[in-house]
């Protein structure tokens, strides 16, 4: 997973499949550092292929953690095998969804 940080802002950009083998990546970020965890946070799965029910639990988690402090969770780049997930869970009514990082950094 790549991160970085554009404006104060944490972009992660998994690559791949997010499933019940790769979903602690995305929770790494929460546990990394507790007092640094990032509040307002992009996900870019436009390289993401696959993603179960871990990947949206993972999520889910990461939302929590930011709406817990005053911040954000997006996502953006979502490809159509991901959309269907990301639509049966509910997810997209939740969060944000961006077709780009750049969209959802400027929004």
């Amino acid at each position: 997973m790549i991160r970085t940080v554009h404006g104060g802002v944490t972009v992660l950009s998994p690559q791949g499949e997010i499933d019940l083998h790769t979903a602690h990546r995305l929770r790494q970020v929460l546990t990394a550092d507790r007092d640094h965890c990032p509040t307002r946070v992009v996900v870019d799965l436009r390289w993401v292929i696959f993603m179960d029910f871990s990947g949206i639990n993972a999520l889910i988690d990461l939302y929590r953690a930011t709406r817990d402090r005053p911040g954000w969770l997006r996502l953006s780049g979502i490809q159509a095998p991901v959309w269907r997930i990301v639509q049966l869970s509910g997810l997209d009514v939740v969060l944000d969804c961006y077709p780009t990082v750049h969209r959802a950094l400027t929004r």
